[in-house]
């Protein structure tokens, strides 16, 4: 249950998705990606392909494969804009996993998508608590780089439960258990 919406865990033996935040994440943005047109849905990050057969428009400047494009989302200039922006799991790792590390590059991602967004569009992304301080200390105190921010906690190898911000408290990546612990589901729509 998220928000009020019951979805079903995702389970896939495809990078163990079963015992990440994958099986809470893809069923939320499974829903959202087909309520929309495939050409109004830009991916950033490349992940879905991995799990769905979507067809919609990938920008991940380090997949080198047919379909993606291979752009720094910071700089990408496509010549139409966007109904939904999908970033899973991605935004902890621009400008901090990148050499040299860019604690800020994050924050510059969130304001580059929602330029690529047309009136009325979403953005929404997952980020998993603890991998990048940064990223989680500006999502806190910069309330207004989304509109609505859910929070869910895990408490079992494939079980989680919303909670409020404080009950990320203390929560840690990979302990208890492997990859995310805590995890924080962004929404922002673009007004007029």
């Amino acid at each position: 249950m998220l928000d009020g919406v019951g979805y079903r865990y995702f389970y896939s033996a495809i990078s163990m998705a079963w015992r990440t935040e994958r099986c809470v994440e893809l069923p939320v943005v499974k829903a959202l990606v087909e309520a929309t047109a495939p050409d109004d849905v830009l991916e950033v990050g490349d992940v879905l392909h991995q799990y769905y057969g979507f067809r919609h428009t990938v920008v991940d400047k380090y997949e080198r494969r047919p379909g993606v494009v291979s752009e720094d989302i910071t700089s990408y200039n496509p010549d139409r804009n966007f109904k939904l922006i999908v970033c899973i799991s991605t935004l902890e790792h621009v400008g901090y996993d990148e050499s040299p590390r860019d604690d800020g590059k994050a924050l510059d991602a969130i304001a580059c998508m929602k330029r690529l967004l047309k009136p009325g569009g979403v953005l929404f992304a997952t980020v998993p608590v603890g991998w990048h301080p940064r990223l989680d200390e500006g999502l806190d105190s910069q309330r207004s780089l989304f509109e609505k921010i859910l929070f869910m906690r895990r408490v079992g190898y494939d079980r989680w439960v919303e909670c409020g911000r404080d009950g990320l408290d203390g929560v840690r990546f990979h302990r208890p258990y492997p990859a995310a612990n805590g995890l924080r589901l962004c929404f922002w729509t673009r007004r007029g």
